[in-house]
């Protein structure tokens, strides 16, 4: 049997480690970026495109530092989309439509400290916090054995895992469990490996329920700015966390005036 707390224990070993190698590699080095131009704006959330100026090891969620020339102070953003040499970088903060070249100072090692912190803070003092969903994964960990990890569906009270080689059977067993916990007004937090893959299953989840008649505009909601598809359309814009702020207070200003 595995404890929450051997799990908390096992990842903040993990991250510490990771942290070292990344210091280690230097892979925080400030390095050179330059064409930075403002790819749009929702909200108060600015998103902008840079390319580096040479080999880079810099990684999606990874908060970064850009220093402009003529300014004094840093300003902050979080990487959403590496490809290539080209970098899409969100900041609360406007650098205007075309900041040109800049400084880029990542800050993995901070980020894999925190996180592994955090972890460790977890597993001391458990009574400290209230983990909530996470533990309900704690049947999958008590059930599957190493050798017995073949693809199956296992489900409990507590915790449903769809397992398919299949994507479009997985996504759609899938989406049938999410509209099934939609109707019964449950809230759900969809986790992805990449920002790219989030926009794809959460338009995906958005057209299968807009065909239910379901309020998908409503019930669904996009906590970062999506990235631009390659065409330059941005078809989440409305599902957007910053979006749906901004339209609801459009609405409150506008009822007031009248």
């Amino acid at each position: 049997m595995i404890s929450m707390l051997d799990v908390l224990d096992h990842y903040a070993r993990s991250l510490e480690t990771q942290r070292r190698e990344v210091a280690d590699a230097g892979q925080d080095a400030p390095r050179e970026v330059r064409e930075g131009r403002r790819v749009t704006t929702v909200g108060a959330l600015h998103l902008y495109a840079f390319v580096c100026a040479g080999p880079h090891s810099v990684q999606e969620d990874v908060p970064v530092s850009l220093l402009l020339p003529g300014h004094d102070a840093p300003i902050e953003g979080l990487v959403l989309e590496t490809r290539d040499a080209s970098l899409l970088i969100q900041t609360d903060e406007s650098m205007g439509d075309a900041p040109g070249a800049a400084t880029l100072v990542p800050d993995r090692v901070g980020l894999l400290q925190t996180a592994a912190q955090r972890l460790t803070d977890m597993a001391r003092r458990a009574e400290a916090y209230h983990l909530g969903t996470a533990e309900r994964l704690l049947p999958l960990f008590a059930q599957v054995q190493a050798e017995e990890r073949a693809p199956r569906f296992v489900e409990s009270p507590a915790f449903a895992a769809v397992w398919d080689s299949e994507r479009t059977a997985r996504r759609a067993r899938l989406f049938t469990h999410i509209a099934d916990m939609v109707r019964a007004d449950k809230r759900i937090l969809l986790l992805c490996p990449s920002h790219e893959a989030a926009d794809d299953l959460l338009g995906a989840l958005a057209r299968q329920l807009k065909r239910l008649a379901l309020p998908y505009a409503s019930l669904l909601t996009r906590y970062e700015t999506d990235v631009p598809k390659p065409d330059g359309s941005t078809p989440l814009r409305a599902l957007g966390f910053e979006a749906q702020r901004h339209r609801f207070f459009a609405r409150a200003r506008a009822d007031k005036a009248l």
